[in-house]
């Protein structure tokens, strides 16, 4: 605005007779250093008299004042020269272009703030999620060489107890428990690092780990599982995946308070597998839905809260599938498994 009334009065004064040569050109110089602010400027009856620092298209000057000076995006409150006292100019001006870059550069830093704020958290969950799986893997691996040495001296009792013929009624059921503390172990020992998949068929392993929790969960509690279905064919890893069906399993039985019923079904699609485990229990609350594969939470009072936290991350994080809960429509929950259909399978 300054530098445009001083162009002002340097045009005014420029046409007066009585300046001297050294005002005149010291007026003309201010009148050359306008080389950014876009002027128009008017007669009293609006026609063009002279512009400077605009590009008109053809034709273009033959517009109306008013439809010339809204395509130019000047500014509405002119600055009025007067030549004489019955000639008079009037001078409309616009923003320079870095004026009108200027404009946007709020909007540019506020982009450029919150871009800076999303990639900082992205950044800080990639880290907390990289010491979460640390941690992870530390207490896996630890779980497992903990409980080594007593699952070896299980073992060494057992040959003992045999060797000196003692309980042999109960010895094979002494070895199927050792047994399975030693897939437990083995089964901590592969959280720690990626474990190793192969392409086998899951109906198999669904049942035989629906028969393990039929015999060792209450009479009043039936697992159903129709075994009579089509192989179908998924790359896993048998131990963890059998582990996820054992957890959600147990998660079923602890939700039934008295008889109840657990439906286990799997059903192959064009590209994915997808496992329903439903049961007659109390269902979910809404407000914890979102919450249950968090690791930590847990409804029990001396619950660790990781059953589900592991299951999530062995079907999403070591199998690329997905697993969520719901509620069934009747009663109970649903847990849903989705896993990707082998690629060497549609081969």
């Amino acid at each position: 605005m300054n530098k445009v009334k001083l162009f002002a009065k340097a045009l005014k004064s420029a046409g007066n007779p009585n300046v001297s040569e050294e005002e005149l050109a010291i007026y003309w110089d201010i009148l050359q250093m306008n080389s950014n602010i876009p002027i128009l400027i008017f007669d009293t009856s609006g026609h063009l008299i002279e512009s400077k620092n605009i590009t008109f298209k053809p034709d273009e000057k033959q517009l109306g004042k008013i439809e010339l000076l809204r395509r130019k995006k000047m500014q509405k409150n002119p600055i009025k020269i007067e030549i004489s006292k019955t000639k008079k100019q009037y001078i409309y001006y616009g923003y320079s272009p870095t004026l009108y870059r200027l404009q946007y550069m709020p909007f540019i830093q506020l982009f450029l703030i919150i871009l800076l704020v999303v990639t900082g958290y992205i950044l800080y969950q990639r880290v907390q999620q990289s010491r979460q799986n640390s941690l992870w893997a530390g207490l896996s691996k630890e779980t497992a060489h903990q409980l080594g040495t007593p699952i070896s001296s299980l073992i060494a009792w057992i040959e003992l107890m045999k060797a000196q013929n003692i309980a042999p009624k109960y010895l094979p059921e002494i070895q199927k428990d050792v047994q399975r503390l030693k897939i437990v172990s083995n089964r901590f020992s592969q959280i720690g690092s990626p474990p190793s998949k192969k392409l086998q068929n899951i109906v198999p392993l669904i049942e035989e780990t629906a028969n393990y929790m039929n015999s060792r969960t209450s009479k009043l509690i039936e697992i159903c599982f129709d075994k009579n279905i089509a192989p179908i064919f998924v790359e896993v890893n048998e131990e963890l995946f059998v582990w996820v069906i054992e957890n959600l399993l147990k998660n079923g039985v602890d939700a039934i308070k008295n008889k109840g019923k657990i439906t286990i079904t799997a059903e192959e699609l064009t590209d994915e597998v997808k496992i329903n485990i439903a049961d007659t229990g109390k269902g979910i609350p809404p407000n914890m839905l979102k919450k249950i594969f968090e690791p930590g939470f847990t409804t029990k009072q001396r619950g660790w809260g990781l059953g589900l936290s592991l299951t999530k991350r062995i079907i999403e994080d070591f199998h690329n599938g997905r697993i969520f809960a719901k509620n069934s429509q009747n009663s109970g929950a649903i847990f849903r498994i989705i896993l990707p259909k082998s690629k060497k399978e549609e081969k």
